[in-house]
């Protein structure tokens, strides 16, 4: 499916990639905080929405969070988490990372 300005949005969508890696390569790798410990790297991304132009919903913005994950640590595991994801046990990303790790033969996982 074409969309109208698509090239001109993908360019766009590149230049913001590439400034945000350009940006992020000067970053620590290892945020620290002031008390020694170790920080995660955390990152938001907000999607435009437009009526006019087909937005892929959390499609786009995931992948833009995958290049820029890529982009700062390269880790084996991304966690995104959407504002209407909850729950009350503060376990559960930890026993979702188990349930993952036990599943070798798949490379990628969704709960």
């Amino acid at each position: 499916m074409c969309l109208p300005y698509g090239k001109t949005l993908l360019i766009l969508l590149l230049k913001i990639i590439l400034a945000l890696s350009r940006y992020l390569w000067r970053m620590p790798l290892k945020p620290i905080s002031i008390y020694g410990h170790h920080m995660p790297n955390l990152l938001y991304i907000s999607r435009e929405k437009s009526e006019s132009i087909l937005h892929n919903y959390k499609a786009a913005a995931l992948n833009v969070l995958f290049r820029v994950s890529a982009a700062m640590t390269n880790a084996p595991i991304v966690l995104t988490q959407d504002c209407d994801m909850f729950s009350n046990d503060p376990k559960t990303p930890l026993r979702a990372l188990c349930y993952c790790w036990k599943r070798k033969y798949t490379i990628t996982h969704y709960i």
